[in-house]
């Protein structure tokens, strides 16, 4: 039975702060970023010496009443390193319904890889894959 996103936030030792920032220093804004609550979060391993930390920006629409909760940005993160099944920018925007002639699709695919890879190292490669088996919230 798959782990939860709560059993491996334990069971790798996770810490995490969120820090509220006023726009995303990324580039990666669009029109529903400007109504958008946006965060610099910073995921640690505890006890694992080089491994870390993740910084990554994560926004959250109006409409949420708290900052971002580590499983969910874990929840989000997981989501995003489905990028890493591809070998290729044309084929992730065409299954995600992104324009492949679009330079900030191509930047949000980058970022996604990139976050991906940097998750895998924080994490290992065992964690990695339970974090991406586990069941979405």
């Amino acid at each position: 039975m798959p782990l939860t996103i709560d059993e491996i936030i334990i069971k790798a030792q996770l810490n995490y702060t969120a820090q509220q920032i006023p726009a995303r220093p990324d580039g990666l804004n669009d029109t529903w970023h400007k109504t958008a609550k946006h965060y610099l979060c910073t995921i640690r391993r505890e006890g694992f010496g080089p491994r870390g930390p993740l910084v990554i920006c994560y926004s959250m629409g109006s409409g949420h009443k708290h900052g971002p909760r580590l499983r969910d940005v874990l929840n989000s993160l997981a989501a995003d390193a489905d990028v890493l099944n591809y070998s290729e920018f044309e084929t992730w925007a065409a299954d995600l319904g992104y324009d492949a002639d679009s330079r900030r699709a191509e930047a949000i695919y980058d970022k996604c890889r990139e976050q991906s890879q940097a998750l895998r190292k924080l994490l290992d490669e065992e964690l990695f894959r339970q974090l991406i088996a586990a069941e979405r919230l």
